[in-house]
């Protein structure tokens, strides 16, 4: 609006608790170098998250880091992730570290990042056993595009992200692989319905249907309607009717699933 572009109509506006007109007057202000000016605007508004983020953005522009650094340790979302970013731009890794083991996800996400980028593989090992998560997460693609299958496979008998494991193990056709980990434990119902259905496609795509119709069935049996799709289709294409008795397992696969 035409009004909205006159500071002196912005200012009283904000002074009446106008968020929108304050918002705007301050970054004017900032656009013309008068950030403390803008931050000192954006200070007498009511609180808001916009209001607050704004007030962020000011402050790292202006310098007061360790403002925004207290903001964060206050429990500011915002404020935390905008102080990881600072952090990361400037290289500062070891307060990103710190941060890290203070518990902040956001610095454990930027700060495994990190380590990922420069390939920090033993790190990221020993962050994992120790139990950290995001570390974790970080490092099952890292040793997949490198090809580690013998580390992958360590992980998940430990224990550890045993759904990205299963997922990567199939998108590297990897399916014995995938069984392998199928049948060491952590069946969780969705997850294994994840695998299945990856498992399912590979093997149709292997031109090996009658082993996606053993999977599709017994996953089927445990009430999953998307294998009872794949059954419906892959009966279709194998030329089989209804199995007369339980559906058998593919083989080396005992354990997948439960039979009826």
């Amino acid at each position: 609006m035409d009004d909205l572009r006159d500071q002196d109509e912005l200012r009283a506006r904000a002074r009446a608790g106008d968020r929108s007109a304050g918002c705007r007057l301050a970054e004017l202000l900032a656009g013309q170098g008068h950030v403390e000016e803008a931050i000192a605007v954006v200070r007498a508004l009511p609180s808001g998250a916009a209001v607050r983020n704004l007030l962020i953005r000011l402050l790292l522009r202006a310098g007061h880091i360790e403002e925004v650094r207290a903001m964060a340790y206050a429990g500011d979302i915002n404020a935390r992730s905008w102080l990881v970013d600072l952090l990361a731009a400037q290289g500062r890794i070891d307060d990103l570290r710190t941060r890290a083991e203070a518990g902040d996800s956001t610095a454990g996400g930027r700060y495994a990042d990190w380590l990922v980028e420069h390939g920090a593989i033993d790190e990221l090992r020993a962050r994992t056993a120790a139990g950290d998560v995001i570390s974790s997460v970080r490092l099952v693609p890292l040793l997949a595009r490198r090809g580690r299958i013998d580390d992958l496979r360590e992980l998940a008998a430990a224990g550890n992200t045993y759904a990205g494991l299963m997922a990567l193990f199939t998108e590297l056709d990897q399916v014995e692989a995938a069984l392998d980990i199928v049948r060491a434990g952590g069946n969780d119902w969705h997850i294994r319905g994840r695998l299945c259905d990856r498992i399912v496609e590979l093997l149709t795509a292997r031109g090996r249907a009658r082993d996606a119709l053993a999977v599709a069935e017994n996953r089927a049996a445990e009430g999953d309607e998307d294998a009872a799709g794949w059954v419906v289709r892959l009966r279709a294409l194998t030329g089989s009717g209804a199995p007369q008795g339980p559906a058998r397992p593919v083989p080396g696969a005992g354990g997948h699933g439960t039979s009826p």
